[in-house]
């Protein structure tokens, strides 16, 4: 295992200067939604955490998301904020990009034919279980669905990996889900890389867990995963 830094901060710091060979990848997770509506207060704390990104410095240049409405929404809300703070200071200004979807950032459910995606909504509706519980429900209970976890959080490693070899010494910014993509890419890359790890290891690591809504600062080194930075929960 390479030696990772790992932090979990009370505030979000000043974003510090990138070096040549270095890009900082911001992995957002989705706000608290109703049916992918997100919570009119999440909406807003969502919005605050961009305006103060903004003012510490963070200009993402390269955006991706899931397809999943709640994603989106998150994605599109934290970059407004963080518009509107650079409108107001004395720092460099940008312009909003495009944001593309990626298919690897998307997690069970995000389409109609996702036979996982509905065993997950079908657990959810026979138990008491919410959200991430469900998940680790079925983790736990199901292999086949414990394999397919892995899978996706492997895929999302590739894609991370894409885009980091693609724009050095940018920051990118990438909305996803918990669990299924977020939590288990971190882990897949700061142990393996860009291998396929053993069927026999943990899909992730307690101390990559997300909240919605939470974003993580990932900084990259010659395309190698070096420093993990989890931001306080908007």
């Amino acid at each position: 295992m390479a030696d990772i830094i790992v932090r979990v901060l009370e505030e979000i710091p000043p974003a510090r200067e990138l070096g040549e060979d270095e890009v900082r990848v911001l992995l957002q997770r989705h706000s608290e939604h109703q049916d992918n509506i997100p919570d009119r207060d999440a909406v807003d704390r969502i919005f605050e955490q961009g305006w103060v990104l903004g003012h510490m410095g963070y200009r993402p240049t390269v955006r991706r998301s899931s397809s999943s409405p709640r994603a989106l929404w998150a994605n599109l809300v934290l970059m407004s904020g963080i518009f509107q703070a650079c409108k107001k200071s004395d720092g460099p200004k940008f312009k909003l990009a495009d944001l593309p979807t990626e298919p690897a950032l998307d997690a069970f459910g995000s389409q109609a034919d996702d036979e996982l995606g509905r065993r997950v909504m079908d657990y959810k509706s026979a138990s008491y279980l919410e959200g991430d519980e469900v998940f680790w429900q079925l983790i736990n209970e199901d292999p086949e669905f414990c394999s397919e976890v892995r899978r996706r959080g492997n895929w999302a490693a590739r894609a991370i990996m894409k885009l980091v070899t693609k724009y050095p010494g940018q920051t990118i910014l990438a909305t996803s889900h918990g669990i299924a993509v977020l939590e288990t890419a971190i882990t897949h890359l700061s142990v393996f890389g860009q291998d396929n790890p053993p069927a026999d290891e943990p899909i992730r690591n307690p101390e990559h867990k997300f909240s919605c809504g939470q974003i993580a600062e990932l900084i990259f080194r010659k395309d190698k995963l070096v420093e993990v930075n989890f931001f306080p929960v908007p």
